[in-house]
């Protein structure tokens, strides 16, 4: 079965997290105490997320990230391809060298099913994550 790594939960937790108030700069220890994600680790999470342009990382004593998207223009795709790189279901879905390669019977399928998670990923929106988990948590 295919999961998501830990980075891609804690990149998508801090994002919502984020989100709740519109420009403000927080501290790593804020989102790594509210959710219990070792700081390091999160630290590392926000600046892969600031590389790809999703936050802003802020320098100085009152430092941190700040969500610079709205949730509707971050995909889950793009949070996937900042966190757990390379993604890829199987390892020939890019040029390999894997000795079955010339009489693969698969790869082409593989492929095919590599662009349809792909295409599912990008249709889904952290707007589209925080409104499945607010109609979850009022079941």
């Amino acid at each position: 079965m295919l999961k998501l790594n830990k980075k891609t939960e804690y990149a998508i937790m801090a994002l919502l997290y984020m989100a709740k108030e519109n420009n403000k700069v927080f501290s790593v220890r804020e989102i790594s105490e509210k959710f219990s994600i070792p700081k390091e680790l999160l630290r590392k999470v926000l600046y892969a997320l600031a590389q790809d342009s999703l936050v802003e990382s802020i320098q100085g004593v009152k430092g941190g990230f700040r969500l610079i998207k709205s949730l509707n223009n971050i995909s889950v795709i793009e949070i996937i391809n900042a966190t757990h790189k390379p993604v890829k279901i199987v390892d020939c879905v890019d040029d390999c060298e894997c000795p079955q390669n010339i009489d693969c019977n698969i790869k082409n399928s593989m492929l095919s099913l590599q662009n349809e998670l792909s295409n599912f990923f990008s249709s889904i929106t952290l707007k589209d994550l925080q409104n499945k988990n607010h109609s979850v948590k009022k079941a």
